[in-house]
């Protein structure tokens, strides 16, 4: 009964963690989306640091939002590949 419990622990935190840098990238996004609005009330090199900012956040928050995804679909696979064997 307890080793069931810690398998479903290590379950959830599985399964959390690619949400939270899912949930995490998207708000990366949508900074970047804020930041590339604001350029044009820039000037100068103020502007320069801004576009290079903008890439910067959108670089790694599809960065983030890939990995999530990625990370979610690998440990459902991983799951339904334990659910085979326990079927067996």
């Amino acid at each position: 009964m307890k080793e069931k419990k810690v398998q479903d622990d290590d379950r959830w935190k599985r399964n959390a963690r690619p949400a939270i840098y899912f949930m995490a990238g998207v708000y990366v996004l949508i900074m970047a989306y804020n930041i590339i609005e604001g350029i044009s009330c820039s000037i100068g090199s103020e502007r320069i640091i801004m576009i290079v900012s903008a890439i910067l956040f959108v670089i790694i928050g599809a960065a983030m939002v890939f990995f999530g995804m990625f990370s979610v679909y690998r440990n459902t696979k991983r799951l339904r590949g334990d659910m085979k064997k326990t079927e067996q």
